[in-house]
């Protein structure tokens, strides 16, 4: 069980932030964003990967926090993330990582366990 229109909600923010991330370098060729979803027995799990620039390692760790923002100045809340976050952990009780990848891009994957699991 969920609340289907908070967890819209982190998946918009997550295209969005990836959107936004691929748009930044400027290239000529269109960026892709995957999007997956799969299930076990205990937990809904949703990964969005994009082929942006990544997320610097020296701050990879602060992505959730309330307004940080790796966009510059005037360009973006940095509420997006710790929103997201709220809603996942504390109010679905899961997860929610956030992951540079070593051939750019980045993964955002949340996890949301399954009643009575």
């Amino acid at each position: 069980m969920c609340d289907s229109t908070q967890v819209s909600q982190v998946l918009l923010n997550l295209i969005v932030n990836s959107a936004h991330a691929i748009k930044s370098q400027q290239r000529n060729s269109p960026g892709t964003i995957t999007i997956k979803t799969w299930v076990t027995s205990e937990s809904l799990f949703c990964s969005v990967t994009d082929d942006g620039p990544g997320i610097p390692e020296e701050v990879v760790n602060r992505v959730f926090e309330p307004f940080f923002t790796t966009r510059e100045l005037g360009k973006g809340t940095g509420l997006g993330l710790s929103i997201s976050y709220d809603i996942i952990v504390n109010k679905h009780k899961g997860s929610i990582t956030a992951l540079t990848l070593p051939e750019g891009g980045a993964t955002f994957t949340f996890t949301i366990p399954l009643l009575g699991a």
